[in-house]
């Protein structure tokens, strides 16, 4: 295998990698609480969005629904809220994402082939005769480092902020209530693509629920 077709299978590599459609997503998170199993076990809670725009959106509705769908996973009862008659909990969804360009560095290898085939011619004598060898000889290839070529490139990142704040609903009476429960998913990232990102913060958020109060963790999740 020569040089060419050595980098040749490696790019190849890497597209199929890349065709896979997987990425990695590195998410942090952190949760304060105040909540236990049992105080939320059959405990019924209507959920809002908290920026207008998205509100009104259908969109962010289902992303409504998933968190929804997470929380009665974990034993509580989505209602929608009648007059005299309040949810024990209520639960306000926010998200945002900000992008930002930037510039990296990057850098090429360059590599030298040794090895491979050669040919050979040897003259020998021996009992008053004279006798001629020759042939070819061959060995793998190896690459040997010769150098980088460094480039530059811009691309954009983005910071991607999912919060959930839930009361109970004497809580959210009060003018400057403090919340029961606190949480954030929290990435940045190449990716933009909301319909996507948001259910993958809500799952690493909840699928614990409540979850261990004043706790930070680093989770990896593949996103689609």
């Amino acid at each position: 295998m020569n040089a060419a077709t050595y980098l040749k299978t490696l790019a190849l590599i890497a597209l199929a990698i890349i065709l896979t459609g997987c990425v990695s997503m590195r998410i942090d998170k952190k949760v304060f609480h105040t909540l236990s199993n049992e105080q939320i076990a059959g405990k019924t809670f209507s959920v809002y969005i908290e920026d207008k725009d998205q509100r009104n959106g259908l969109e962010f509705k289902s992303h409504a629904n998933t968190l929804a769908s997470l929380l009665s996973a974990k034993g509580m009862k989505e209602i929608t809220e009648k007059p005299g008659s309040p949810a024990d909990f209520v639960v306000f969804l926010g998200f945002s994402i900000t992008g930002e360009s930037k510039t990296g560095v990057g850098s090429v290898p360059h590599f030298n082939t040794t090895g491979g085939t050669s040919t050979f011619n040897a003259t020998t004598t021996g009992g008053g005769r004279t006798y001629n060898t020759s042939g070819t000889v061959s060995s793998y290839p190896t690459l040997q480092y010769a150098g980088s070529t460094t480039y530059s490139y811009d691309y954009d990142e983005y910071t991607r902020d999912l919060r959930i704040r839930i009361y109970t609903k004497d809580e959210a009476k009060n003018s400057n209530p403090t919340p029961s429960y606190e949480g954030q998913a929290f990435s940045i990232g190449s990716k933009r693509d909301t319909t996507k990102l948001v259910p993958v913060l809500l799952e690493s958020l909840l699928f614990d629920f409540p979850g261990k109060s004043g706790e930070s963790e680093r989770l990896e999740r593949s996103l689609k």
